[in-house]
C-alpha cells in the first residue's frame, strides 16, 4: 500500500481522509499547512501527495497552502528529482472568483484534482488510477 502525504487544515475532514485511507490499507500522514507538509516530505518517502489548495487559520486564508506545496514539488522536478503524483482538492471553487482554482492547480503541476466535498470511494479510485493499481 501507499505512503500518502495529506495537507488538510479542516480537522474533521482530515480525520475522515485519514480513516478512509487507512481502511484502504494506505499509510497517511496528515499536515495542517504547507510548511509542515514540506518538512514531512523532506523527512520521508511518499507515493502520493494530496493537498488542499486553500488553508485557513483563524477563519482567514493564508498563503501556507496547497499552491506552496505544488510549487515546492515542481521546483524539485526542475532540479532533476522525481516526485509523486499530486492530487489538489478544494471546496472553494463555488465561490465567486475561485471557479478556476483547480484548473490553475493543474497548470501549476497537480496531476489530478477533486472538488470538495467528495465521496471517499471517488478519492480511492483516483488514488488507484494514479498509482496504477486495479480498483
Amino acid at each position: 500500500m501507499a505512503n500518502i502525504l495529506v495537507l488538510e487544515d479542516d480537522e474533521i475532514f482530515a480525520s475522515l481522509l485519514q480513516v478512509s485511507l487507512e481502511q484502504a490499507g494506505h499509510f497517511p500522514i496528515i499536515c495542517e499547512d504547507a510548511t509542515e507538509t514540506i518538512a514531512q516530505y523532506k523527512e520521508y518517502d511518499f507515493d502520493l501527495v494530496i493537498t488542499d489548495l486553500i488553508v485557513k487559520k483563524n477563519n482567514r486564508a493564508i498563503p501556507d497552502g496547497g499552491v506552496m506545496v505544488i510549487s515546492f514539488l515542481k521546483g524539485l522536478v526542475r532540479d532533476g528529482y522525481e516526485i509523486p503524483p499530486i492530487i489538489a482538492m478544494s471546496g472553494a471553487t463555488q465561490r465567486p472568483g475561485l471557479e478556476q482554482l483547480l484548473v490553475t492547480s493543474k497548470d501549476l503541476g497537480a496531476t489530478a484534482t477533486l472538488t470538495k466535498p467528495f465521496e471517499p470511494a471517488e478519492l480511492l479510485i483516483l488514488i488507484n488510477q494514479l498509482l496504477e493499481r486495479p480498483t
